[in-house]
């Protein structure tokens, strides 16, 4: 077989387990860019906990990365020292926002479409 259809990620050669969820990331685990994670410690110091963060450091790491991928969640999760169910929890809450466009509802608010 190739391409290793029916081996588990982590049991394919050159494909090393990274994240708690085992997804890939081009086999590299994801880090923030110096710039962006000067962004995120300025981001830290206007809320009053790391939970409270978490959203606009999703949009860090939207910007940084393009989308919240399993691997995005994982890293941001290490960053804030929350549970990468809760990140990914929260990434689903505003998904215009943190879901890559190509996968975002773009479409008008129900009451502007004549919905009841």
């Amino acid at each position: 077989m190739s391409g290793g259809a029916g081996v588990p990620a982590a049991q394919q050669a050159g494909n090393p387990r990274v994240g708690e969820h085992g997804a890939l990331s081009c086999g590299r685990e994801l880090t923030f860019s110096a710039e962006s994670r000067k962004e995120v410690d300025r981001l830290l110091t206007r809320y009053p906990d790391k939970q409270s963060a978490l959203l606009p450091v999703l949009w860090v790491a939207q910007k940084e990365w393009g989308w919240i991928s399993r691997e995005a969640v994982d890293h941001v999760a290490s960053v804030l020292g929350l549970s990468p169910a809760f990140v990914s929890s929260a990434s689903r809450v505003e998904p215009q926002q943190v879901l890559r466009s190509s996968e975002a509802v773009r479409r008008p608010p129900p009451l502007l479409t004549g919905a009841e």
